[in-house]
């Protein structure tokens, strides 16, 4: 299996950390890769996605869960170049 391939089945199962550690290093080796950065903006609107949810949540709007995610979402976004809102 190849590693783009672990890298989106990651994301879709919501293991964003993982996610973003696997392409971190991916991304080490191969910097311009047009491939990579698609998977890391996917990544980034996975996170923002369930930030957004988090934070319309009255029960989970700045729990730890939020405040973990918003920062990997600034960690993925320094990856690939986007702003904060995509």
């Amino acid at each position: 299996m190849s590693p783009l391939y672990e890298i989106k089945l990651l994301i879709e199962s919501s293991q964003f950390l993982s996610a973003y550690n696997a392409l971190a290093s991916e991304l080490s080796q191969a910097p311009s890769s047009k491939e990579l950065l698609n998977v890391s903006h996917l990544l980034s609107r996975k996170i923002r996605s369930k930030c957004m949810d988090l934070a319309c949540n009255k029960a989970t709007d700045g729990s730890r869960e939020a405040m973990e995610l918003e920062s990997l979402l600034q960690k993925v976004i320094k990856l690939n170049g986007e702003g904060i809102y995509g």
